[in-house]
């Protein structure tokens, strides 16, 4: 069998890495007799040893559609794309009969036609997998209306029928069980949705002792004697909810220090993060930003030397940065994402140490203005969308005030809220004690750790569960119901996917947050 992989781009980013470690996963092997990458320009990210195992293609039109000058008509830019496609597969020695294409967001709206392309080609007799690693209908509004006038949808059901194709050769994989639901409760048949986890891995044998990359830390960031390193390691962008990473940090006691890993690359990610280093900089925040960028310290320093790794993330499209921390025997605090802790606790990982909010308190008069000002971002952020596109507003988002609570989750502040309360905190040491004392469960976690046996559990736990031979299975098997004549049908009507998204994926105003 043949696999040829999809994507837009493979430069740094995490559908970039699953590709990587899918290529590892399947050179490793005999099932698979050639691989190979397809993509626009964009390469810069794959690594020798995936080079080495694989041949890559560049196609032009392949590419966002952001970076490429085009007035075509987004049927006239499929057709041309699937040909290109067809093209290049022949000069491979691809064929329909012994080859399978697994795509990856395919749907995600950052290249309109690339929907159209599966359709032409499962049609030529091709055996498409489409693996959905995030979905245009959440809370990328900018995504999501740029489909909507490519194809000058009428409604989300007209545009539903374009982005998920069905039909003989053609499933769907997701990374998370929670992604699966979502596509069969949209009314996808389940025998053609596969859930393909992540593999998790650690050269843990190559990484420094505590006390040397301890050491190397403390040099590096002027830090005293006995800090202890609390490590968010992460590029900080907006769905990272970097601000309550910088509350988190500023209420824990000394001798502990925060550390941020990576800075963003784009520029409206930039500016946010920048935004949060000047925030905790005037509130005198003990926390390290950049710590993965100083030349004298790498990724596996900053993991040796760190008491607890810690994760205040919205969103996560598997949550690989919850499971790698346990392989250096590192515990792992973090904020519960529906979409992905379900599937850790059917995998055994006994995590207990995660949250479900950060309370903030305030009077009933604050309290009623922030939930107004939650219930205005979220409508704001599809306001540019027609009303039959726009998710509708949940029960609990619709209350008309929050008379019976004296808290809301920092999660659900707007992001000029998150720093009033930071501010307030630094100035104020009886709000600071008052927000330490609601969330110190969350800051006992932190600071005491889990013990020994559960470390140790959870780390037998990501070697075996999330191991790559279990990876490389799902994937083959996969790959053969689609050679077997795997036909993917919507049998139920569930609704609008848009909907379906909003109720599983909480919409956070940090997420959509453009004016900065």
């Amino acid at each position: 069998m043949k696999v040829a992989i999809l994507h837009s781009h493979y430069e740094s980013g995490g559908v970039t890495a699953v590709v990587q470690n899918h290529v590892a996963c399947l050179a490793d092997g005999d099932a698979i007799t050639d691989i190979l990458l397809l993509s626009g320009k964009r390469q810069s990210a794959l690594t020798s040893a995936t080079r080495s195992q694989t041949a890559v293609a560049s196609i032009d039109g392949l590419d966002y559609d952001s970076l490429v000058a085009t007035d075509a008509p987004v049927q006239t830019r499929a057709d041309e794309l699937a040909r290109r496609i067809r093209q290049v597969l022949d000069d491979h020695g691809f064929t329909p009969n012994e080859s399978v294409l697994h795509w990856h967001n395919h749907s995600l709206g950052k290249n309109a036609a690339t929907p159209l392309v599966v359709r032409r080609l499962s049609e030529s007799g091709w055996r498409l997998l489409l693996q959905v690693h995030d979905f245009a209908e959440d809370q990328r509004p900018e995504n999501y209306g740029y489909l909507r006038e490519q194809y000058a949808a009428s409604d989300s059901g007209t545009l539903d029928g374009v982005l998920y194709p069905t039909g003989m050769g053609v499933a769907y994989a997701t990374l998370t069980r929670g992604d699966r639901d979502a596509l069969t409760t949209w009314g996808l048949n389940e025998g053609s949705v596969h859930v393909i986890p992540n593999s998790v891995s650690l050269p843990v044998d190559e990484m420094p002792s505590f006390q040397t990359a301890h050491a190397r830390v403390r040099a590096a960031f002027a830090l005293p004697q006995d800090a202890k390193w609390v490590l968010y390691p992460v590029r900080g962008i907006r769905r990272k909810n970097v601000g309550e990473f910088v509350l988190l940090s500023q209420l824990l006691p000394e001798p502990f220090y925060g550390a941020l890993t990576l800075r963003p690359d784009t520029p409206l990610e930039a500016a946010n993060y920048e935004r949060w280093r000047a925030v905790a900089n005037a509130a005198r925040v003990r926390l390290v930003f950049d710590a993965a960028h100083h030349p004298d310290i790498q990724f596996a320093d900053n993991l040796s030397a760190c008491h607890c790794v810690v994760s205040t993330s919205v969103a996560e499209g598997f949550g690989m940065s919850f499971l790698e921390p346990w392989l250096a025997s590192r515990p792992v605090v973090g904020r519960a994402i529906p979409m992905v802790v379900g599937d850790f606790d059917a995998e055994g990982l006994r995590w207990t140490q995660r949250y479900q909010q950060v309370a903030i308190p305030g009077t009933r008069t604050w309290l009623n203005e922030v939930r107004r000002e939650y219930r205005a971002s979220k409508q704001r952020a599809y306001a540019s969308l027609a009303p039959s596109f726009r998710p509708g507003l949940t029960a609990d988002e619709d209350a008309s005030s929050t008379d019976h609570l004296d808290r809301i989750d920092f999660a659900d502040l707007l992001p000029k809220r998150q720093v009033e309360v930071i501010e307030r905190a630094a100035r104020d040491a009886a709000y600071a004690q008052d927000l330490a004392t609601l969330n110190q469960p969350i800051l006992d976690w932190i600071q005491e750790g889990p013990g020994d046996d559960t470390i140790q559990m959870n780390l037998a736990t990501v070697r075996t569960r999330f191991h790559l031979d279990v990876q490389r299975d799902r994937l083959l098997s996969a790959y053969q119901c689609l050679r077997n004549g795997t036909r993917s049908t919507r049998p139920s009507d569930g609704g609008r996917m848009v909907d379906i998204i909003d109720r599983s994926h909480p919409f956070h105003p940090c997420r959509v947050e453009t004016d900065l």
